[in-house]
């Protein structure tokens, strides 16, 4: 596979290798553009890009629809390379303007490879591949500490955070948000800057 930049765009393309290349798990035939996240594999070598170059003016913040074809897109390489998967949700309150801050501030803490969107009204969902549970935990433990500074900048916002991982606590896209929402509910209960796991079941 031969990997290339023109201008602001990757390409990856396949060099007519007899086991083909691969693109988050489909089989390219031309040259393809990628991003960073994107599972590039050629035979049994898988790489996940990264991208080095320049900083994010700003990050951006998925829609929920980018949500669920990304988070279907993470499960199906989860599963087929049995990798974990971490889920964190986060739910902001405080003045509008704090909250928007906030959430940006959070989406610019992340990985590259992570995703960030908006799910619902002053609610927010990270997708961390790579992440097991307890490097989730501690993922969302950094979320709410980033969601948290505006106050020294703005106004006071409260993060609440639950989390997820799969395989443990789901299979499939609706089981994994479900869960991460009831452990979201669980640190509502709780009070800001706590980050809950899934209720254990009684």
């Amino acid at each position: 596979a031969k990997i290339t930049r023109r201008g602001p765009q990757i390409f990856v393309e396949d060099l007519g290798s007899r086991n083909g290349t691969f693109v988050n798990g489909s089989r390219i035939e031309a040259p393809v553009v990628v991003s960073a996240g994107d599972e590039i594999s050629v035979g049994p070598m898988h790489a996940i890009l990264g991208t080095a170059a320049g900083v994010r003016s700003q990050a951006q913040i998925g829609s929920a629809g980018e949500l669920d074809e990304r988070l279907a897109a993470e499960l199906d390489r989860a599963s087929r390379y049995r990798r974990p998967l971490g889920l964190a949700m986060l739910h902001l309150d405080g003045e509008p303007e704090a909250v928007e801050e906030a959430a940006l501030r959070t989406a610019e803490s992340l990985r590259r490879m992570d995703f960030f969107a908006q799910y619902a009204p002053n609610e927010y969902c990270a997708l961390l591949p790579e992440a097991g549970f307890s490097a989730t935990i501690q993922a969302g433990q950094r979320l709410a500490r980033e969601a948290q500074s505006v106050l020294e900048d703005i106004s006071p916002v409260d993060a609440y955070v639950g989390v997820a991982a799969f395989p443990e606590y789901g299979a499939v896209a609706g089981e994994l948000l479900s869960t991460a929402r009831a452990a979201l509910r669980a640190s509502r209960q709780s009070g800001p800057g706590i980050v809950s796991g899934p209720p254990t079941e009684k």
